[in-house]
């Protein structure tokens, strides 16, 4: 036998074995450290007081002559109602407690104070003011006048217990409000059983709960779009964001332009370049179209609307271009069931129906100011005379109009119930029908972002460092100055999006 018919026949029964021993002991792609233990968590703990560093102790296995400490931390006392006078502190701090998935009942204990993922909240920043900063202590806050708060922490869909505080004089304070009590559950179909675990668990009502957090590492272009799917899509240097309603990012791409749009057909609609693409939901590209254009589309109905450089276009919801017309210059934007209507900076607002053609055009007085919104068949718009008008979008006549003390510096933004809300100097909602609702005067005038949150909330970042959740009465559901400068946000569903200056996006509810 030829030594190239012995090569032949030893050599693949050599490979064999040789692959055969390597599987045999861990080589190949089924070696190397096993699947990672998924850490979930389980609760927070506020406690009173600073944090403090996990206290060392030694490891049971001697791995060298001088075994190096691993840190332990044990649970800290939970913070009960509190009673400080004017000018003086409190102090609290907030503890994960952490468990395996494989393992529920092995937990351990994390501090999560100074987590970017943690929000401090108090109930009345008119009693409590909390850091100015997000380099501030956390959890630290300072009595400013007598009265009643409670203060709560929250991080990964998770709320603490919400801790009274009473800044004397005063009298009693009442308790705070907690979480429902969870009923003991009964026997039920899958299909019913995955219904009632998307149902979130009562939130008390001086707590906003944060969903999830998404870091960015670079602040917005341009606003936050909530898509119909529960998630939000975004434009943040020079990529535009899909992510779904659990904060996990579904795609990305490169993007100019300041924001994207959302198609009536749930298509995701950017600028890039030249060119305007429209995404489906996993990403997939639908079509492509040329547009001359640098800030990208603006607003999306029966078509996607796109800012030029001397006006507006019209794209069909399958990428062809429609029109496009000298329109002038403009601040703001609102789809309407057949066009669009649109704002010029301190004049006029004009709507241009599916054809290019403008049906009409109204002047507030002191001229257009604040945001537009619009819900069914009217359009409302702030002025800079203070006025906020109620304008039919078919017609352009006045439904009704309403005197403010001062020009509109955020909204007006509508709520699930029709509820009207916006800034003039105080944070006002109104009735449909044009009646004042309630007024409240103590948060700060800003001309941050002001957002109706589902049916009866309202969101406002006051000013560069205070944000607030209004409920139905007008009355404090929850304050915070946890986030930092905000400069966006948007709601869907219930849900509150703040994008801050330092390229976060926090889900709350």
């Amino acid at each position: 036998m030829s030594w190239r018919i012995r090569f032949l026949i030893v050599a693949p029964v050599i490979l064999f074995v040789f692959g055969a021993l390597l599987l045999s002991c861990g080589g190949g792609s089924s070696g190397g450290p096993g699947p990672s233990v998924a850490v979930e968590l389980s609760q927070l703990i506020i406690y009173q007081g600073s944090p403090v560093p996990p206290t060392p102790t030694p490891t049971s296995i001697k791995k060298s002559p001088s075994p190096t400490p691993s840190a332990t931390m044990t649970a800290r006392p939970v913070a009960t109602s509190t009673q400080i006078s004017v000018s003086e502190t409190a102090q609290y701090g907030v503890q994960g407690i952490f468990f395996k998935a494989n393992h529920p009942a092995n937990t351990s204990v994390q501090d999560l104070t100074t987590s970017t993922g943690t929000v401090f909240t108090s109930q009345n920043p008119a009693v409590l003011q909390g850091p100015q900063a997000p380099s501030s202590t956390p959890g630290l806050y300072l009595a400013i006048a007598p009265g009643c708060s409670c203060v709560a922490a929250s991080n990964s869909n998770k709320v603490t217990t919400p801790v009274g505080v009473t800044v004397a004089p005063g009298g009693p304070c009442p308790s705070c409000p907690t979480q429902a009590p969870t009923s003991t559950p009964t026997p039920k179909s899958q299909s019913e059983a995955n219904i009632e675990q998307a149902v979130p668990a009562a939130v008390p009502s001086s707590a906003g709960v944060v969903n999830y957090m998404f870091i960015i590492g670079a602040p917005l272009s341009g606003r936050i779009v909530p898509d119909s799917n529960g998630g939000i899509d975004f434009i943040a240097d020079s990529v535009l964001h899909s992510v779904d309603s659990t904060g996990h990012e579904i795609f990305r791409h490169s993007a100019s332009g300041l924001a994207p749009a959302v198609t009536s057909n749930g298509l995701i609609v950017a600028l890039d370049g030249a060119n305007l693409d429209a995404f489906k939901s996993d990403g997939t590209l639908a079509w492509q179209t040329p547009v001359s254009s640098s800030v990208g589309p603006v607003a999306a109905s029966d078509a996607v609307y796109v800012e030029t450089a001397t006006g507006l276009a019209s794209v069909s919801n399958t990428g062809h271009l429609n029109w496009s017309i000298d329109s002038g210059s403009f601040v703001a934007a609102a789809p309407l069931s057949a066009g669009i209507v649109v704002a010029a900076p301190h004049g006029p607002l004009t709507t241009y129906g599916s054809d290019g053609a403008s049906s009409w055009t109204f002047t507030p007085a002191g001229g257009f100011s604040g945001a537009l919104a619009v819900q069914g068949d009217v359009v409302y718009s702030g002025s800079g005379s203070g006025t906020i008008y109620a304008l039919d979008s078919r017609t352009g006549t006045q439904n009704w109009h309403l005197a403010l003390p001062g020009p509109t510096a955020s909204g007006p933004s509508v709520g699930d119930s029709g509820t009207i809300y916006l800034s003039c100097a105080s944070i006002y909602a109104i009735s449909s029908d044009g009646q004042t609702l309630w007024q409240q005067n103590g948060v700060p005038s800003g001309t941050g972002p002001l957002v109706a949150v589902g049916t009866a909330n309202v969101f406002d970042a006051a000013s560069s460092d205070l944000a607030v959740m209004l409920g139905a009465d007008g009355d404090y559901a929850w304050s915070t100055r946890s986030f930092g400068p905000i400069i966006r946000a948007a709601s869907g569903g219930g849900i509150i999006y703040v994008a801050t200056q330092s390229g976060r996006i926090f889900a709350l509810r």
